[in-house]
């Protein structure tokens, strides 16, 4: 389960290696079914066979949400406290797209069963219960206290990767009981110093033109904008518009040259779409302008799409669909699985006028995804599309979309202490963080941090304190 915990950065695997071997201590990364020496060990009451969920109970149709959810016990410890809770599946735009930023929980109905649990022993501490419009169903996650040591159980293979959810495993795994059981530093996912991130941008698929207006309204408001462009579109005019862009202070990224599905149907493909929209944009801008980071075209990332990435000369890349790539849709940015040498934000949150609501307030998902993203301290990011003449994405008309745009901005602003940053700006931080190792002095462990990525400060948090962390700073473990 070690690729569960690559993005973290080198920083944990480092520290998590050190601390084992300085503590005899046991910490589990999830388990596709509850051994039966841990079932013995902590009473487990009431088991699955015996629980039957309906077959239902994690399914959720287009547009709406899973019967069941899943909520987080807000008796916590403090070190662990997050108060998280969802619906174990959710889309907000047709059965494909979830604003809220986390993966689905969609899985057979016997391995979902097989992992509800009903515990009746007081050293098994229950992090999430399952409840079905109130009613409490049983638990699919733990901890479970020994007498030497504690283990952390969730009762689904992937655990809780592709979700804001991660953070409760990361405070347990870094910070719980830290006295007892030793501590090692996690990287924040967002600067040092803020309360909120955000990064926002244009996907250009089907027009790259119809933005400006869009565009003059983030330039008006000194919000960063970047623009995803499919080449195949460019035309002579966009020249100019991408070069104000950049001039201004956003960035260009790629998003293919014909916007196939998964970069194209194998590795040859992908590496060429890849390789031939990075040589088309940066053709624009001459030596002054490197493309390093992409969208991938319908947010799907198969692992020979991410090599071919990363082998044609990407540093990074957005995707983030919840019934896609599910090995790339992660719950925190930084270094992904299967593939070394790029980073990659999943990015959620699509702003279109067909996933606004109907009743109440219209952008009331939109402002819970951002509070989820300021209560776990993640790095936010929402895009939209261009209009074309063949499709509008459920726009009524401009207006009414630089209206949805500047309330969103509105709320983001009001999070306390705000960066807006570019797409590139983005990932250059990730980039940044991502680089994070430690090296063992003595008692004293040294930071080793490539500096020239960002010049955003990177923050750790240690024995539950948040800390800013230089190239060459050394901490006491």
């Amino acid at each position: 389960m070690l690729s569960k915990i690559g993005h973290f950065s080198e920083v944990v695997l480092n520290s998590m290696i050190f601390e084992m071997q300085k503590k005899a201590l046991l910490r589990s990364f999830g388990l596709a079914e509850l051994p039966e020496f841990l079932k013995k060990t902590f009473s487990f009451g009431v088991g699955p066979s015996e629980l039957e969920p309906p077959a239902d109970a994690y399914k959720a149709p287009p547009f709406g949400n899973s019967l069941w959810e899943r909520v987080y016990d807000a008796n916590l410890p403090p070190e662990l406290s997050v108060f998280l809770s969802r619906p174990l599946t959710n889309f907000d735009f047709e059965k494909e797209w979830n604003n809220l930023g986390f993966g689905n929980l969609e899985t057979d109905l016997e391995e979902f069963r097989r992992n509800i649990f009903l515990p009746t022993d007081a050293k098994c501490i229950p992090l999430s219960s399952l409840v079905e419009k109130g009613e409490y169903k049983g638990i699919d996650c733990a901890l479970m206290e020994g007498s030497n040591n504690v283990i952390f159980w969730h009762g689904r293979p992937a655990g809780l990767i592709d979700t804001d959810e991660i953070l409760i495993f990361e405070k347990f795994f870094c910070n719980y009981k830290c006295e007892e059981y030793g501590a090692i530093p996690r990287i924040l996912d967002i600067p040092f110093g803020y309360d909120f991130c955000s990064t926002m941008r244009l996907d250009c698929d089907e027009d790259i033109e119809s933005s400006h207006q869009l565009f003059e309204m983030y330039r008006h408001e000194k919000v960063p904008f970047s623009l995803a462009i499919t080449t195949q579109i460019l035309e002579s005019s966009s020249r100019k518009y991408l070069e104000d862009v950049v001039e201004w202070g956003g960035s260009i990224m790629s998003h293919s040259v014909t916007h196939p599905e998964n970069w194209g149907a194998n590795y040859e493909e992908a590496l060429w779409q890849a390789r031939e929209s990075k040589k088309i944009i940066e053709a624009i801008f001459g030596s002054q302008y490197k493309v390093e980071y992409a969208v991938s075209p319908f947010h799907k990332n198969p692992t020979y799409a991410v090599q071919a990435l990363r082998d044609a000369g990407y540093q990074g890349f957005v995707g983030g669909v919840a019934n896609s790539s599910p090995e790339y849709l992660l719950g925190r940015s930084g270094v992904v699985p299967f593939v070394d040498g790029i980073v990659g934000h999943s990015q959620q949150c699509m702003l279109h006028g067909d996933c606004l609501l109907k009743n109440g307030d219209p952008l009331r998902v939109y402002k819970q995804a951002i509070d989820r993203y300021k209560r776990s301290q993640r790095l936010f990011g929402f895009l939209d599309h261009p209009f074309s003449a063949r499709y509008s994405y459920g726009w009524k008309s401009e207006g009414d979309r630089i209206d949805a745009h500047l309330e969103l901005i509105d709320y983001i602003r009001s999070q306390g202490k705000v960066v807006f940053l570019n797409e590139k700006a983005a990932l250059d931080f990730v980039r940044k963080k991502s680089s994070l190792k430690w090296i063992v002095e003595g008692n004293r462990l040294k930071a080793s941090l490539d500096e020239t990525l960002s010049d955003l400060p990177v923050g750790i948090e240690y024995k539950s304190q948040t800390m800013e962390v230089r190239d060459g700073d050394t901490i006491q473990y």
